[in-house]
Order: C-alpha cells, then sequence, then structure tokens
C-alpha cells in the first residue's frame, strides 16, 4: 500500500504584548516544506488544531531580551558556555533573577555565538494561559527577533504589529529615539526581503531556537494515537496471539509424539519381559505377575526409573530386560564406557543398588550386563 507523504507543517503566531485582553486574532505563518503563507486573524486555531501541526509563538522584541556572546575560551562543552552566557544575561538584566526565564542556544558561525534570550515568568505564564483559553497548546517559544539576520549591516522587518531593528549582536524594538542613536539621524536600515523572512520561519520550523518553552516552562506532552496506529497496532497484537497460539500447538504436538514414542519404547520392553501379549493397560500387573511374590515392591518403578536415566543418553540403548530373584536385570548398550556409566551413576543416586559387568565387543561396542536391586 502506498502511504500519502505528510508534508511537516509549522504555525507560528505572533504573541500577544498584553495576552491578558487579547483573543485568537493575531498575525500567523504557516510552514509547510519550503512553503509558506500567512494571515490576520483567529483561522490560525483551526489550521493548529489536527493535532500534528507544531504551533511555535513568536515573542515580541519589546518583551525578550536578547544577549550575544562568543564562546568562551577554555569552556569546553556547549552546556558550559550556555550556562555562563545565562548567568552572565541574567547580571545585566533589571530585576530579580528568581523573576525571570533565560533561553540559550548556539548559532553557527566564525566564531559562533551564543545567544541568550530573557523574559519574565509573569509574561511566559501570562502567554501560556492565553493560548490554554484558546484551546491550543503552544508547542516552543522563541524571539521574533531570530528572524533577523546576524549581519554586519542594519536590517529591519515587521512581525505581526511590531517592527524590529537589528544587525550582529544587537537586537530593538524599531523606536525613533535609539534608532537615530544608534544607526544615526536619516540613516534606514535594510528592509528584510518576504523571501527571506519566509526561510528564517523555514529555519526556526526546523530548529526553534533559543527556545522559551523550557525548564519551569516545558510542555507536558499528551501521548496522542492516532487511528492508523491504533490499527498497526491492533494488526500487531492478533500477529503475536496467533504466533502465539501457533507454538503453543506445536509444542502440544511435540509433546504428544514424545509421549506416545515413550509408550511405545515401554510396551516394547515390557512385552520382552512378560510377553507378547502385554498391553499397556495390564503392562503394570503382568510385570508384577511374571515377579512373582518377590516382585510386590513395584516392579513398574524400577523400569520407570531406568527409562528416566535412558531418556537423555540418545547414545545408549536398552537391549534386555528381565526380572530374576527380586532384582532387575537389564543389558545396556552404546559407543564407550562414558554415557553407560553416567545412567549407572544416576540409578545409584536414586537410591538403587548397581552391580554391572561390562564388556566391549571387536567394534567398539560396550555393553554392560546390570542387576538393579533396591536399595544400597
Amino acid at each position: 500500500m502506498i502511504r500519502e507523504r505528510v508534508v511537516p507543517t509549522a504555525m507560528f503566531v505572533a504573541l500577544p504584548h498584553d495576552p491578558t485582553g487579547s483573543d485568537g486574532a493575531t498575525h500567523w505563518w504557516r510552514v509547510a516544506g519550503d512553503t509558506v503563507e500567512s494571515g490576520v486573524g483567529d483561522d490560525w486555531m483551526a489550521l493548529a488544531a489536527d493535532g500534528r501541526t507544531k504551533v511555535i509563538g513568536l515573542a515580541p522584541a519589546a518583551l525578550v531580551r536578547l544577549a550575544f556572546s562568543d564562546r568562551v575560551e577554555g569552556v569546553s562543552s556547549v552546556r558550559q558556555a550556555a550556562t555562563i552566557a545565562r548567568v552572565a544575561a541574567l547580571e545585566q538584566s533589571l530585576g530579580d533573577p528568581e523573576t525571570l526565564h533565560t533561553a540559550s542556544a548556539l548559532l553557527a558561525g566564525d566564531p559562533p555565538t551564543m545567544v541568550t534570550a530573557v523574559v519574565a515568568n509573569a509574561k511566559m505564564q501570562e502567554w501560556i494561559d492565553w493560548a490554554e483559553r484558546l484551546a491550543v497548546g503552544i508547542d516552543h517559544i522563541v524571539p521574533a527577533a531570530m528572524v533577523l539576520p546576524l549581519a554586519d549591516e542594519w536590517a529591519a522587518v515587521s512581525i505581526g504589529s511590531e517592527r524590529i531593528i537589528g544587525r550582529r549582536g544587537t537586537i530593538l524594538p524599531d523606536e525613533p529615539a535609539l534608532k537615530d542613536a544608534l544607526i544615526g539621524a536619516g540613516e534606514q536600515p535594510v528592509e528584510l526581503e518576504p523571501r527571506d523572512l519566509e526561510l528564517a520561519l523555514i529555519g526556526l520550523a526546523d530548529v526553534p531556537r533559543p527556545d522559551l518553552r523550557t525548564g519551569r516552562f516545558a510542555r507536558r506532552r499528551r501521548i496522542v494515537i492516532d487511528r492508523t496506529r491504533i490499527r498497526e497496532l491492533a494488526l500487531l497484537l492478533l500477529a503475536l496471539v496467533f504466533v502465539t497460539t501457533v507454538f503453543s500447538i506445536v509444542a502440544v504436538l511435540k509433546l504428544d509424539t514424545s509421549r506416545a514414542a515413550l509408550d511405545a519404547e515401554a510396551l516394547e520392553i515390557a512385552r520382552s519381559a512378560a510377553g507378547p501379549g502385554v498391553t499397556l493397560d495390564n503392562a503394570e500387573a503382568m510385570l508384577a505377575a511374571r515377579a512373582g511374590p518377590t516382585g510386590g515392591r513395584s516392579l513398574s518403578s524400577e523400569v520407570a526409573a531406568v527409562l528416566v536415566r535412558l531418556q537423555p543418553e540418545q547414545n545408549v540403548s536398552l537391549s534386555t530386560l528381565g526380572y530374576s530373584g527380586g532384582s532387575l536385570t537389564f543389558t545396556l548398550s552404546g559407543q564407550g564406557p562414558d554415557a553407560i556409566n553416567r545412567v549407572l551413576l544416576a540409578l545409584q543416586r536414586d537410591g538403587y543398588r548397581v552391580t554391572a559387568v561390562p564388556r566391549t565387543q571387536g567394534n567398539g561396542q560396550t555393553f554392560a550386563d546390570v542387576t538393579l536391586g533396591n536399595g544400597l
């Protein structure tokens, strides 16, 4: 069966400056593969409700401060560098560090740049509560300013109702006083091309960073299994039950075959000792009758003991079986004495008195004439 290829999608939504008084109407961008479509309103919620679309909130630049730093010399891991960058960003921020939330990410470059986003805990919770009121789960929250390139030239872009300017190491809201002070009066930043904005969103859809939906604000995910997966699991369960049943039937058949073979072998031994008229039903009685008054101690138990000890020894066979003078007599044959000795030693451990007379033929076949008595 050929399945239709599902293109991963991501829904970007511009988070409101004041989430407490905002409805779902906002700017949004939908990324599907290399295609980006955008709009304004609340229809993004229906598009993001399929359970497979990744929802990413773009946090306003006015509410999220970005700090940039090069990799610290002597730091061996990205985690250590991120920790140092977060501590430095908190020290440079206004307010109590306990009231602030941070997230860091390493950006490729020469040299690599560590970017740290700082936002108030209260604002993070307001955005999460806003999404919950709309019955939408936000998977990631990234600074909207991350769509700007880290170039040496000043660039500007509009994200929703907010306009942002920035260049390498500096990104901030487009306020006239700040712009004139940083760029110079009369100078204008380069407007980011629409396709460059789309490419930036495609990159963030693939790797949302820095992701503020981490740590204490990480999303607690629910396990959702679609119908196709449920059907596959049901078929897998049925297949497992079928295979288990087949194995059980095969095991029962093998056990029944082994039992039939053991019955046939026991019947053959009993007939050699008590005559051809022996059956499985009367074997014990006929063997006891042939044993006479001295056989009252249950000859069948001794025969059974011999058969049990012979069963694991595939290279040892029982040639003759008889009963005389209150003792069971039989002849074992095999290639070499080792296997025969194992049978005899096992019978001794079972509590029987074993007397054996070994003999060897010219072809290397070893025989043992054994007398089995009850008790050592």
